[in-house]
């Protein structure tokens, strides 16, 4: 949810205008980054991104947590590969569930463009760990297994590690604007 305007237990809350909180986790840039790269619709992303911008005072929009993947949702490999929602199979079927090789492939990529997007859009990157490997699973506890020492997914660590390497030596990609630019 966007921390600007959150209601819980029916009531609209303040946490992020200068009541609570200096910060966030973004999953409203996790969602959009993921439905963007499921869904293929540019329109929408850039309505969700927009929103944030409009929303969040630049400050507290630099220092947000552009998340991927957490400890509180499925890890975004899962999504990316087309998977059933996790809210729509049960526990056992989110325990035994693979992600085929076509599947796998087609995630695999649409994570580094994920990682691109993170890297690149205004706030602070948070690499959840194991993504940079390519762990999978869906929601806790299928998502905190533990780091696999031996796994080793180059395809996209080694992205990963360029778009970390660009980002952080390229001041405006660390506080610079976002201004989309439209193409006929």
């Amino acid at each position: 949810e966007d921390a600007s305007k959150k209601e819980s237990y029916g009531k609209k809350r303040r946490f992020l205008l200068g009541k609570s909180l200096d910060s966030v986790m973004n999953y409203v840039f996790r969602s959009a980054v993921l439905d963007y790269l499921t869904l293929e619709d540019s329109s929408l992303f850039l309505k969700r991104i927009s929103s944030l911008y409009e929303n969040y005072p630049k400050e507290a929009l630099y220092c947000a947590l552009n998340l991927i993947s957490s400890h509180d949702v499925p890890r975004a490999l899962t999504p990316l590969s087309g998977a059933p929602d996790f809210r729509t199979i049960d526990r056992n079927a989110q325990h035994d569930y693979i992600i085929d090789e076509n599947s796998l492939h087609l995630a695999r990529k649409r994570m580094r463009l994920a990682f691109t997007l993170q890297m690149t859009l205004p706030g602070a990157p948070s690499v959840y760990y194991g993504d940079e490997v390519g762990l999978s699973g869906y929601a806790d506890p299928f998502n905190r297994a533990p780091f696999p020492e031996d796994k080793k997914d180059d395809f996209l660590f080694s992205h990963l590690k360029k778009l970390i390497a660009i980002r952080n030596s390229t001041p405006c990609l660390q506080t610079g604007d976002f201004n989309p630019i439209f193409y006929k």
